[in-house]
């Protein structure tokens, strides 16, 4: 993927695509994260990470053609890098605030960690096969395994670990 690529597709001349975007990772950024819904959402609501993961996996499958040619491409290592920090800030970090808001942020930034691949990990298998699931059916699998089990595990870890 290029900017003259993206830009050809979405019918712009490279120079304007260039003047509002630093390069490919900020174009990617911009593509995942842009959505109107994003100041509807607070972020101290208990279930603000399902608003953010159905926020990006809904921008994941919108711009599909673009991030299925990423993993054909040599900016595939960046685009997970970014993938995945964005999973980290936004879901993860969320998921952890909304169980429990104790225990150190050394053991809430482990769990984060932790979390965060468990989300990343099936989101980059839902686009390298194609999206074949819709964004709801993906978040009706992540509220059931989020579910309250989850919240206890999180919990769990946060009061045992030692500090």
């Amino acid at each position: 993927m290029t900017i003259g690529s993206v830009a050809d597709r979405c019918g712009y001349a490279r120079q304007t695509i260039y003047y509002h975007f630093r390069g490919t990772q900020d174009i990617l950024k911009w593509l995942i994260l842009n959505d109107e819904t994003y100041c509807k959402y607070d972020s101290l609501e208990k279930n603000h990470w399902k608003n953010e993961l159905f926020t990006i996996l809904s921008n994941l499958k919108k711009n599909g053609w673009i991030f299925q040619q990423i993993y054909e491409s040599k900016i595939y290592e960046a685009f997970n890098e970014l993938l995945t920090e964005i999973i980290h800030s936004r879901v993860a970090q969320s998921f952890v605030l909304s169980c429990a808001d104790y225990g150190n942020s050394k053991s809430r930034e482990s769990i984060s960690r932790i979390l965060t691949y468990s989300f990343t990990g099936p989101t980059v298998e839902w686009i390298k096969k194609g999206y074949p699931e819709s964004p709801s059916e993906i978040m009706e699998d992540y509220d059931r395994l989020c579910g309250s089990a989850m919240h206890k595990v999180v919990e769990d870890f946060l009061v045992l670990r030692p500090q």
